[in-house]
């Protein structure tokens, strides 16, 4: 998935993961192929097994010199996230999913349900898109 990220010229300025042994493995291996510095890796204690609710409270905190963030989460409340950012429906987003978010706000602190625009949506068993 790093990979194709990578193709789609998807550079983070903020990566922020679980402490979740898997989640953060999952973040630092993406770091790798995407040439991001594993040392500025964000563990944010909040995301683990966080609801959409906690999620977004962990988004409005971001500082707003970080214009393109990667966070690592869990499911289901990932999947409730990803549908409430964006109002579309996936029944989940799978291991390694990623749903990629246009947010037309000034602050990380206005982000609000509703207001992604949905970029794409990929994941590793669908293949290469």
């Amino acid at each position: 998935m790093a990979k194709r990220l990578k193709e789609k010229r998807i550079n983070p300025d903020l990566m922020v993961t679980s402490p979740a042994r898997r989640a953060l493995g999952t973040c630092k291996r993406m770091a790798e192929i995407l040439d991001y510095n594993d040392d500025k890796i964000k563990m944010e204690r909040a995301l683990y097994h966080a609801n959409q609710n906690q999620l977004l409270d962990v988004i409005k905190a971001i500082k707003d010199k970080h214009n393109s963030v990667v966070i690592f989460g869990h499911n289901p409340g990932l999947t409730e996230f990803v549908n409430a950012l964006g109002k579309q429906h996936f029944e989940n987003v799978p291991t390694c999913g990623v749903a990629a978010f246009q947010l037309s706000v000034d602050s990380w602190k206005d982000v609000a349900f509703g207001l992604g625009q949905l970029l794409f949506f990929d994941y590793p068993k669908r293949g290469k898109s």
